[in-house]
Formats: C-alpha cells, structure tokens, sequence
C-alpha cells in the first residue's frame, strides 16, 4: 500500500517545485511550492479513496474490515484504510523554526487521524480548514 500512496503522491506533485518524502512506514512528507498545492493534495486523497478497494475482496469491503494478526501476534479486526492528511501553510512571519512548523502539521494531522473516513485537514497557522472526503466504502463500486 505505501507504494501505491507514493505513486499517488509522486504524480500530483509539480516537477521542479514540490518534493516527496518517505520518513518510513505508513507517512509520507510533501513539501509543496506549487500554487495549486491544495487542488494537488486533494487529487491524492481523492484517488486514494477511488482506489484502495482493489487492496480488499468484496467481504472485507461489505464487512467495512477484516479479521488479521496484528504485530502482537493477537487476532483483532482492522478497519479498511482510510488516508488521513494533515497540512500546514507555512508562513516565516508565524514559523520561526522547524520545530514550529512540525507543530502546526503534526496538530493537523490529528485532527485528520479523528476524523471516520478520509480526511484533509489544511492549518493555515490561524485555524483549522477540515475537507471532508467520501469513505472508502461510498466508492467501493467506482474504479
């Protein structure tokens, strides 16, 4: 799935202009230059939700998760996967380190991880713009 999601957001990102990173598991950094940035972020969330149902039978997308193992070797159900984004306009006049920074983003995205279904949440340094995106199961039958 993290290739998937990284194709995903290697294609919206503007050459020349955004970046993509991978910290390591399931997160992913982009630093966005782009004037479109936010149409961009949309896209992935969009096609990660138009997506994702190709990764589950028709059970597990019918059951809204499956049964598994978790790394604990305990059996437990897993929800299917949703695609939490959380975002941060950065401004030097309000940033002045990357401490900050990480703050305002690391804020967004758990306001975005709360959220049922896929999520953008945009923190544009005063407050918190939430976008809303359909869950995985709305779009099981598109695609």
């Amino acid at each position: 799935m993290q290739l998937h999601l990284a194709g995903l957001c290697r294609s919206a990102a503007a050459s020349c202009l955004d970046c993509v990173g991978h910290p390591g598991g399931d997160d992913f950094i982009l630093v966005m230059r782009s004037t479109d940035w936010n149409r961009r972020l949309t896209r992935i969330v969009d096609s990660f939700a138009a997506s994702c149902h190709r990764f589950y039978s028709p059970e597990h997308i019918a059951a809204g998760g499956f049964r598994g193992v978790d790394r604990d070797g305990r059996e437990r159900g897993f929800p299917l996967m949703t695609l939490s984004v959380g975002a941060a306009m950065v401004d030097p006049g309000r940033h002045s380190s990357m401490a900050d920074v990480m703050r305002t983003v690391g804020s967004a995205k758990q306001l975005a991880k709360s959220r049922v279904g896929n999520a953008l949440i945009v923190n544009d340094g005063e407050m918190d713009l939430t976008l809303q995106l359909p869950a995985l199961t709305s779009v099981a039958g598109t695609g």
